[in-house]
């Protein structure tokens, strides 16, 4: 190949990345030595520029960290360079000094042969060590970047690792999960068939079984509470419950995501958006996926075909403000050439699947002036536009006005006693059939031929909202493919949208213990948690209870599976509805259980992390409500309503006093309370929903009708409650979702029509 040749060559490959921008380019890389003697010593101890091979990469701060492959004469293998400097070509400068790299008579002493680098929150380099075959054991050093010192160097202990073959150097990655007061560190080791993991606050490793299976590189999604890893020279692509792992399980399943077109996947990040960025031996190109949807191989970065492909080619990472930095090596006429780039995903854009045609909510009927009552029943209020958005004015307490603001669209919501009437509902969506957001038409068609789904089927059980989404929960039938979903509230919206399930299509898996199963109850706590019931699935999967952080990118917060002394594994179960109890030294959660005529409350602690049972037994236990002062229970064979004091249930009392309040006029699925202390119910046969204020005697005469002719399906009509204005959190409403009634055709053809309506 001649010079001219070359230089076109490396002219197309060093202008073929038109999505990053040019940092560092190199023909050879050099380290910094602190002399030219040094580095003559080294090149008599066989030292080769050639030789300098980058295999993992982290940042932190204005470093960049990159792990070396270990080579005669080589001064370090733990080095690092400016993400912004003078030079074009810098030098790599040995980390953490040249004392800590350098060979000494305890050549175990120092770092041997560092591979994947991880930093924490904390700015600490965390390094794996393979160490020396035979002499040095593998170990995983943590260091602090800002005054480049060693803060602590955990020794594996013998027997973790196989070392007794040429190939005994079988850790391939390592990922980082920061919880509570602990770290913990996922190691995949390829070979021995196992995850092995580290906890900084015990000091201790162990491994975990991974069912035969060897790993090669992980990642870890902070939004699905998923560790993502893949088959150790195959295609293969796994995900791990992070529960699973921090519970301290011994062994954990492997649920397969799907296959890459190509195989051996060195090196995998996740963003915070969760999508996985891969890179594959001997292959120009990186791929990503992104876990929130199905399985989806795309395109991230290609070198093009025109160059040969080293084994590694491609070190990466992400740092705090979400740059991608790739370091590239490449061959050309058996001469390397390096090349340092960048991008930025902070611009990246969103991808979505599928499409909806939008049209703009009702136009809702507000008073200008603050007085009297508005034609559609609601207290009036002001509005005032500030920045492009409105903003509530509310009214003066007596009256109980309850507004919200969703996006840019002002509704009101009236909490005045006779001014909700039936009728003075307003419709935001209508459907004839719900259906999901699929990832495609052919998914969508493949789960109708294998009976996955049955279009229209798709009875919602409970509701939540907050800020400008709705959540729906739906019990698993045969034929429904999804538990949770969610709706936009935006100012534009489908007449009929597509639900979307959350928080993405992985995790509805059904069978796969790890994600979710069956979700009940919901309910949303004033730091804007969404809690999701899942009754799971048999004996194999046992009840839980999801916490997502629905202000942090939907990141799964806690995942607690009750024990078997608390919800019974085999046998009858019923998990259903939800409510919260908020109070400065924690949160509560009462959760029913209703298998039958035994019916019990669970009771979840989130400071502490445990759950109980209420050993008091009741006949019926459907619907939840709660006050500042009692939990109210009502069901859906008695017409009694019963409460128990909060004051028992926060103190742990063995047998809470239970209380008899009343019989309503009709069984009940749903209740909510509002802050003033009226209690919302539907009526179950009525098809209504009513209030009563709790401060008088339950009696039909001091019932009050919001509104009635549900449709033939009361146990649908959900009740849930709306937060209130700016000023006051605690303010409530319902918000209701019914079944109109409509002709049934068969029993896969049912005729729906669905309206979330705003009261």
């Amino acid at each position: 190949m001649d010079l001219r040749i070359l230089i076109l060559m490396l002219s197309a490959w060093f202008a073929s990345c038109v999505d990053f921008s040019p940092v560092y380019e190199w023909h050879k890389l050099d380290f910094a030595w602190p002399s030219q003697e040094s580095r003559q010593q080294a090149v008599n101890q066989s030292f080769k520029q050639e030789q300098i091979q980058p295999r993992y990469m982290a940042a932190s701060g204005d470093k960049l960290f990159f792990s070396l492959r270990r080579q005669n004469g080589f001064p370090s293998t733990l080095v690092w360079l400016p993400t912004d400097t003078a030079s074009k070509s810098p030098n790599l400068n040995p980390f953490p000094s040249w004392q800590v790299n350098a060979s000494t008579n305890d050549i175990c002493s120092g770092i041997r042969q560092p591979k994947t680098l991880q930093v924490d929150t904390k700015g600490r380099l965390w390094a794996l060590d393979d160490g020396d075959k035979g002499s040095c054991p593998p170990k995983l050093w943590i260091f602090h970047v800002e005054n480049e010192s060693v803060a602590f160097v955990h020794q594996f202990p013998d027997g973790m690792f196989d070392t007794s073959t040429d190939h005994w150097k079988t850790m391939n990655d390592m990922v980082l999960d920061e919880y509570d007061d602990d770290i913990l560190a996922y190691i995949a080791d390829g070979r021995s068939e196992q995850l092995v993991m580290f906890s900084l606050s015990r000091f201790e490793s162990w491994s975990v079984e991974t069912g035969r299976v060897g790993l090669q590189s992980i990642a870890l999604s902070s939004n699905s509470r998923l560790l993502y890893s893949n088959e150790f020279r195959g295609t293969r692509l796994f995900s791990i419950s992070v529960d699973d792992l921090r519970s301290g399980k011994t062994s954990v399943e492997l649920n397969q995501i799907g296959d890459w077109t190509s195989r051996s996947v060195y090196s995998m990040i996740s963003d915070s958006d969760g999508v996985l960025y891969s890179a594959f031996y001997e292959k120009s190109f990186i791929h990503q996926f992104d876990s929130r949807d199905v399985f989806k191989e795309e395109s991230f970065h290609d070198e093009g075909k025109t160059l040969r492909a080293v084994g590694r080619m491609f070190s990466f990472a992400l740092d705090d403000s979400r740059n991608f930095w790739l370091m590239v090596v490449n061959e050309i006429a058996g001469q390397k050439f390096y090349k340092l780039i960048k991008t930025s995903l902070a611009t990246k854009p969103i991808s979505t699947i599928g499409s909806q045609t939008t049209i703009a909510l009702p136009e809702l009927d507000f008073c200008k002036e603050n007085s009297g009552v508005c034609k559609n029943g609601g207290v009036c209020v002001s509005l005032s536009e500030q920045e492009g958005k409105y903003l509530c004015d509310c009214a003066e307490n007596s009256f109980g006005q309850h507004c919200e603001v969703l996006q840019d669209t002002p509704v009101l919501l009236s909490e005045q006693q006779g001014a909700l009437r039936p009728g003075s509902m307003n419709t935001v969506f209508e459907w004839d059939k719900m259906d999901f957001d699929w990832p495609s038409e052919k998914t969508r068609a493949d789960a109708v031929r294998d009976g996955s789904y049955y279009p229209g089927k798709l009875p919602p059980f409970y509701l939540a909202a907050h800020g400008n989404r709705i959540f729906l929960s739906f019990s698993r039938y045969e034929g429904v493919p999804v538990t949770l979903a969610s709706l936009p509230m935006t100012n534009a919206l489908s007449v009929s949208p597509k639900l979307n399930p959350y928080p993405s299509w992985l995790m509805q898996k059904k069978g796969y213990c790890s994600v979710l199963q069956d979700i009940r109850g919901l309910a949303v706590d004033s730091l804007g948690r969404l809690w999701a019931v899942d009754n799971g699935q048999d004996e194999k999967c046992r009840p839980k209870l999801w916490i997502f952080n629905l202000g942090d990118n939907d990141r799964l917060e806690r995942v607690h599976e009750f024990p078997e002394h608390v919800v019974r594994r085999r046998g009858p179960r019923w998990l259903t509805e939800i409510v919260l109890d908020e109070s400065p030294d924690d949160t509560l959660a009462y959760i029913a259980d209703s298998p039958g005529s035994a019916a019990r409350l669970v009771v979840f602690s989130f400071n502490q992390r445990r759950s109980w049972r209420v050993p008091n037994q009741f006949k019926d236990m459907d619907a939840l409500a709660i006050s500042p002062l009692n939990l109210y229970i009502g069901g859906t064979v008695s017409n009694e309503v019963r409460s128990v004091p909060l004051k028992d249930l926060r103190t742990g009392a063995r047998y809470p006093a239970v209380m008899f309040v009343g019989n309503k006029t009709a069984p009940s699925r749903r209740m909510a309370m509002d802050r003033n202390g009226k209690l919302f119910f539907d009526l179950v046969m009525k098809k209504s929903i009513a209030t009563w204020n709790t401060n008088s005697s339950l009696a039909e005469d001091n019932f009050y009708t919001v509104i009635s002719g549900f449709g033939i399906c009361p146990k649908k009509l959900n009740l849930i409650k709306y937060q209130g204005c700016k000023r006051d959190r605690s303010l409530a409403l319902p918000v209701c979702l019914r079944r109109a009634e409509q002709p049934v055709d068969d029993d896969h053809n049912i005729r729906e029509a669905a309206q979330v309506q705003n009261v």
